[in-house]
């Protein structure tokens, strides 16, 4: 029903900068199945809630901004691939 939708969350899961986000977290939590010392874990965990809370809306804020085709039109990012071949073969309708 809403296939804009799944373009724009498969566009933002595999934006450059969330997937830095998200493998600077999961590099913590890779530290911690291998880490015995308890106090290096209280170290690897507060890490990686400094890193949870840094998410905000400031990188949405810097990523989603529309950005010309090659017809010269501004798009979303996440509808710029099907731009250029013409959205009358897809489902997908833009504003």
């Amino acid at each position: 029903q809403y296939p804009e939708a799944l373009l724009f969350v498969n566009w933002l899961y595999n934006h450059s900068s969330v997937l830095h986000e998200r493998a600077e977290i999961i590099k913590c939590a890779e530290m911690l199945m291998q880490e015995d010392d308890f106090e290096i874990c209280e170290s690897i965990l507060r890490q990686q809630e400094k890193l949870r809370e840094r998410i905000d809306e400031t990188l949405s804020e810097k990523i989603v901004q529309k950005c010309r085709n090659m017809n010269g039109e501004y798009v979303w990012p996440w509808i710029l691939p099907f731009s250029a071949a013409g959205m009358k073969h897809t489902g997908i309708q833009y504003q």
